[in-house]
């Protein structure tokens, strides 16, 4: 019995891709344009593959060509095999590929200033010839950085959106920056009752946090006053060091400060957090060297990211959710 790869060696696989332009045209004359061969010898190929593989594959009339139903079996493997056969080269390419090109990143400015750059340190160390390039954005512009091609992939609050995934890396606390000239006594939280009453520093309006912020004063029943809005989390630690406001802010946008003359509390009913994510679109995949930044990301932010944090402020374990 023949085995499948000598039938193969039998059959001049050039034959394939006459056959699956006519297949996918239906036409004769089209196959011969696209090709740039005369329809006779486009006729002449399909006649030398049916021969060889013992089958009909089109029934043609002067009207129209169709498909046999066994033209239309191969013709969806031939298909298959093609799109394999391209994938595979593609991977290889990119493989061989992989300490050149270039990556585009997009990030939330606190998750950019907080851990970023010792990650990309990390890689570039390991590809020294592969160029970054970083935006910085707003969660909200994630999905438009996607899907003009700004950014492979997004790191900050996850989004809700079907086009895109969001894997989850860790739960940043949300927590109070609080002078200590408003605190009678030392504490380790803050309730919402009590913030409602005092000067607030926070984030813009369209942040992911001030949402999650206001979400829940709002279904709390309280009316909180934001007498400072901010864009730079650097801002709202100054506010909070110069006795001005109380900062409302997430836990990692500490990373790089040491306040002095404010407290850090936990925000207490409700315990507060925003998801930390890498966001991509479902549709596309990323390159090798993208994927092995990722893969740091995990690395560096996994589950133990906040508890070591927690530990470095000094401040009472937040709960997080591992990764």
């Amino acid at each position: 019995m023949e085995t499948g790869t000598s039938r193969i060696g039998r059959i001049n696989l050039k034959l394939f891709s006459t056959f699956l332009i006519v297949g996918e045209t239906l036409s004769f004359r089209a196959a011969a344009e696209r090709m740039r061969r005369s329809q006779s010898a486009i006729t002449a190929q399909i006649k030398q593959l049916e021969a060889q593989i013992g089958v009909a594959l089109f029934r043609r009339t002067t009207r129209d060509v169709q498909l046999t139903p066994e033209g239309a079996k191969l013709l969806v493997r031939a298909q298959r095999a093609l799109y394999e056969l391209d994938s595979g080269l593609r991977q290889l390419h990119e493989a061989a590929d992989l300490g050149r090109g270039a990556i585009a990143l997009a990030c939330s400015s606190t998750v950019a200033a907080s851990f970023l750059p010792s990650i990309l340190l990390r890689f570039n160390g390991e590809f020294p010839q592969v160029r970054v390039t970083l935006r910085e954005v707003q969660s909200p512009e994630f999905l438009d950085c996607l899907k003009r091609g700004h950014a492979d992939f997004c790191v900050g609050p996850a989004i809700d959106d079907l086009a895109v995934e969001s894997e989850p890396l860790f739960d940043d606390p949300i927590i109070a920056l609080v002078p200590r000239r408003f605190m009678a006594a030392k504490r380790t939280s803050i309730g919402l009752h009590d913030l409602a009453g005092l000067p607030l520093a926070l984030f813009g309006a369209a942040t992911a946090i001030r949402n999650r912020v206001e979400k829940v004063f709002r279904q709390r029943g309280f009316h909180f006053d934001v007498q400072f809005e901010c864009r730079q989390a650097h801002t709202l630690v100054a506010l909070a060091e110069g006795s001005l406001a109380v900062a409302v802010l997430p836990l990692s946008a500490l990373k790089h400060h040491d306040p002095r003359n404010a407290a850090v509390l936990r925000i207490s009913d409700p315990l507060m957090h925003r998801p930390i994510a890498i966001v991509r679109l479902r549709s596309q995949d990323l390159t090798p060297r993208a994927e092995r930044l990722v893969q740091l990301l995990r690395e560096e932010l996994g589950a133990g990211y906040v508890s070591a944090l927690v530990h470095d402020l000094t401040i009472p374990s937040a709960r997080h959710r591992p990764k």
